[in-house]
């Protein structure tokens, strides 16, 4: 993995904020569902990069 020189960890409130980004974006979510029993039992999270 290459490491930038400016990177700095986030967590989930600056994230959600915005804070420390120069970009838009929105986030999606899906359940995963087992077909057998139609429960849920996890979510995939999609992070997409708004285009203006």
């Amino acid at each position: 993995m290459i490491v930038q020189k400016n990177y700095h960890a986030l967590g989930c409130g600056e994230c959600v904020g915005g804070a420390g980004l120069d970009f838009n974006f929105t986030m999606a979510f899906q359940p995963i569902v087992n077909t057998t029993t139609r429960e849920t039992f996890a979510q995939e999270a999609s992070v997409y990069r708004a285009h203006l």
